[in-house]
């Protein structure tokens, strides 16, 4: 592992893309994408990906974009069990 390998990048194009990640705090990209994705949400396969709120093992609070039941899933699975025309429980 003592083998540098060899890349067609200058020391001033390296500085640079430091700079803007050291400037935007280690998030991925280099533009102010850090904030928009809280009002992103998108269905697929009966589940909403949407910015919640999530915990690590640490206690530590953050953001992740997660999934659970779409409401359009949790609707269709209500009218089919209604059609079972199940009696009322007691």
């Amino acid at each position: 592992m003592n083998e540098a390998k060899p890349f067609c990048i200058s020391k001033w194009e390296v500085w640079e893309a430091y700079k803007r990640v050291k400037a935007n705090k280690g998030a991925a990209g280099v533009d102010d994408r850090r904030r928009t994705y809280l009002h992103e949400k998108f269905d697929f396969l009966g589940y909403t990906f949407r910015a919640r709120g999530s915990m690590t093992r640490k206690g530590k609070h953050f953001v992740s974009f997660s999934p659970a039941i779409s409401a359009k899933a949790a609707q269709a699975i209500r009218t089919e069990v209604r059609s079972w025309k199940l009696p009322p429980t007691q």
